[in-house]
């Protein structure tokens, strides 16, 4: 279990580090079309996934507000699969997610299997996957971001999937 001190710590030398929001290394987003591997994917008919870092969700403002009420906006489900691309913490996002009140599978990859799976280091990004490719996506350090509303008619429940 990670203390709170150490916590702070962390985030405190991501913050002093450099490390975090304007990280230059973040690549650009997988391109509509691009095809998920499998090992990334619930294979339900729509799905979200969901490439998060640890320095995004530690210092930065993370699209989770948008993802808990797309979840939450009446409809059609669609599963959320949470990308966790790190070497140590994995814990960490799953504390993360449950603080958010967002039900997500967790997998795990490390930046090198991120980068060889995807020829690219991790971007973080929310992506709506139909069959298993890329039909759209948003940056994961967006805040303000109406997933429901942006998707929910694709996802077949009209604006907001039956929702505002």
């Amino acid at each position: 279990m990670v203390t709170r001190t150490a916590r702070g710590a962390l985030i405190l030398a991501l913050l002093l580090g450099g490390g975090g929001c304007g990280d230059p290394r973040a690549a650009d987003p997988l391109p509509v079309g691009r095809e998920f591997p499998g090992f990334a994917r619930s294979w339900a008919p729509w799905e979200v996934v969901w490439v998060i870092r640890p320095e995004d969700f530690l210092t930065c403002q993370t699209v989770a507000r948008g993802v808990r009420a797309f979840q939450r906006a009446p409809g059609v489900p669609v599963p959320v699969t949470v990308v966790y691309v790190g070497d140590s913490h994995a814990d960490w996002v799953r504390d993360f997610l449950r603080r958010q009140r967002i039900q997500a599978t967790v997998r795990t990859a490390s930046e090198r299997q991120f980068a060889d799976w995807f020829g690219q280091p991790a971007a973080p990004r929310v992506y709506l996957l139909r069959r298993g490719r890329v039909a759209d996506q948003v940056s994961a350090r967006d805040d303000r971001v109406h997933l429901a509303r942006r998707w929910g008619r694709a996802v077949g429940g009209g604006e907001g999937r039956g929702g505002g």
